[in-house]
């Protein structure tokens, strides 16, 4: 009698596991990458997270059968299935419902961070009190991430407003990716930021969040390696249309969403010249086909004519050798093997710049 009645009391509750992250790791026919990244999420030296897997139900191989062996090695860690076709957004939006912890990572499965992640972004989160952190990180065709650890070099962190972040972001000096970074979760649901169901998702959920936040922090040590996976959706010839689609897509909803907030012409500008580029993931046919088109044109007309920008005067003029070039430019300089998103300090500038912290928003980071 007393078991029942004290069963009926407890089961009015719901325990729930206070931790200071959640990380988010989706998977879909992922059985081969499985284990490593436990075994990387294992490796980290900040202890107080919790991982929520999303497995679709899509899978076709032994990936559910794979994570139920191995998640076991994860003291605090749940499996929630994905039934619906709302894709790798979906699958993370549906990881941000269960999330419990004041920071959210969104791990890509196949890749390697580095066992310092957590450590040194929650530090300096701390340090600086930023509600969204991003550290550097390696493109790479392997998974081996020793050559790139590297002790002997000072690294840097600076701290930006909204603005600030969101130029840099435009400019390509701030990772659009969000395996990167940490977003405090109460940036995301306040603002009720989620993920769309295009491809190439990360493009408006971290530009959005930027816009939202009240500090951001750039980190340029390199603690995590993206690797080039060949059958992955960014490296696949037979997706090039469907990457750059989506891309040019996300691109052309900031545009709205900064048409209806008021930014400037400047900012809108830097908007245009990346769906240019974005037009270089496109296949041949497709580039054609986008660079002829009247939504093409009529966006060039409006904000790379006045004043001129050379890119948009050489993309409306001599399509065709933009593409190649950017294409060469991707292939052998931004997509490159070891190529760090940033270029980092290879220097101590600490002893060179004595006085660095009076005049530079850069400061060095000192490592416990």
């Amino acid at each position: 009698m007393i078991e029942a009645k004290c069963q009926q009391y407890f089961s009015k509750y719901v325990v729930v596991f206070i931790t200071k992250v959640s990380i988010i790791v989706t998977i879909l026919n992922s059985e081969e990458f499985i284990k490593d990244s436990i075994d990387f999420i294992k490796s980290q030296k900040y202890l107080d997270y919790e991982v929520i897997f999303i497995t679709s139900a899509k899978c076709n191989d032994n990936s559910l059968e794979v994570l139920e062996s191995e998640m076991k090695k994860i003291p605090l860690a749940l499996n929630i299935m994905q039934y619906d076709d709302s894709g790798l957004g979906g699958a993370r939006n549906l990881g941000l419902e269960h999330a419990n912890g004041e920071y959210i990572w969104f791990l890509d499965v196949d890749d390697c961070p580095f066992p310092e992640f957590l450590a040194e972004l929650i530090r300096l989160a701390e340090l600086t009190d930023a509600d969204l952190i991003s550290s550097n990180f390696v493109y790479s065709y392997s998974r081996n991430i020793t050559p790139y650890d590297k002790k002997d070099v000072s690294y840097r962190y600076k701290t930006m407003s909204s603005f600030e972040a969101l130029h840099e972001r435009l400019h390509e000096r701030f990772p659009v990716t969000v395996w990167c970074k940490l977003f405090r979760r109460s940036l995301i649901n306040e603002n009720e930021i989620r993920f769309t169901r295009r491809y190439c998702e990360d493009v408006e959920f971290t530009t959005i969040a930027i816009c939202c936040a009240n500090k951001i922090c750039y980190y340029d040590r390199p603690l995590y390696l993206y690797f080039q996976n060949p059958n992955g959706i960014c490296k696949n010839a037979l997706y090039s249309d469907v990457r750059g689609k989506s891309e040019i897509e996300a691109y052309d909803c900031l545009d709205a969403l900064f048409l209806k907030r008021g930014f400037s012409k400047e900012l809108r500008k830097l908007c245009a010249i990346l769906r240019l580029r974005s037009s270089g993931h496109l296949s041949y046919t497709g580039y054609c086909k986008y660079a002829k088109s009247n939504r093409c044109r009529v966006m060039i007309k409006e904000y790379l004519l006045d004043p001129i920008s050379l890119e948009g005067m050489w993309y409306r003029c001599f399509p065709l050798t933009y593409y190649f070039a950017i294409r060469v430019f991707f292939r052998l300089i931004y997509y490159r093997e070891g190529r760090h998103y940033t270029n980092i300090s290879k220097i101590n500038l600490k002893n060179r710049y004595p006085n660095l912290n009076k005049f530079c928003s850069w400061r060095i980071y000192k490592m416990p």
